[in-house]
């Protein structure tokens, strides 16, 4: 009688159950990296957009206002951050020769609870217009105007982040733009 056994030895299991445990791993941890690195891509993209946009629609804000800093903004503190306000151009007066200008202010203030951005129209004692307050950007955690009448310019720090530091697709763009009114009054 013959006590021939076919098949593997218990070592030989190990090791092929060891290998294959191996290459599960490495094909696992290859997909998890490329999903991260396709997160990271995809929030830098956004937040790229996302600032893009948000200090497009200041710009166009600002060019529609006046380099008389004296007389057109109003720094203001709403709630312990800072919010932009001037008044956009409204006309010239011929009789004067002077530019005329809206009779509100064009606000833009950072919701550091929400991360989002407003803009909004204030009347000229600095009472919020009903109905004028609409989200201009998300994502954004920081937003800094400062108004230099000296050079005739204003100065936006803008930060917006999108994605989480433990998933770690964390993706973060700050811009800076300085921008000059160019009307004269």
């Amino acid at each position: 009688m013959s006590n021939d056994c076919a098949g593997f030895s218990i070592i030989e299991s190990v090791v092929s159950l060891a290998i294959l445990f191996i290459l599960v791993g490495i094909v696992l941890g290859s997909i998890a990296n490329t999903y991260r690195a396709t997160a990271v891509s995809d929030n830098t993209m956004i937040v790229n957009t996302e600032s893009s946009r948000v200090l497009t629609t200041i710009r166009e804000d600002l060019l529609q206002t006046s380099s008389n800093f004296a007389g057109q903004y109003a720094p203001f503190i709403h709630g312990g951050t800072s919010e932009l306000r001037f008044r956009r151009l409204n006309g010239f007066s011929a009789s004067t020769g002077r530019a005329t200008y809206e009779n509100e202010y064009i606000c833009y203030n950072l919701d550091t609870t929400l991360h989002h951005l407003y803009r909004r129209r204030r009347d000229l004692g600095g009472t919020e217009i009903a109905g004028s307050r609409w989200a201009v950007g998300k994502s954004v955690t920081t937003f800094t105007p400062v108004i230099d009448s000296d050079a005739g310019n204003i100065t936006i720090t803008l930060t917006t982040t999108e994605g989480d530091a433990v998933r770690d697709d964390l993706a973060t763009v700050t811009r800076v733009v300085v921008i000059t009114p160019f009307n004269i009054d």
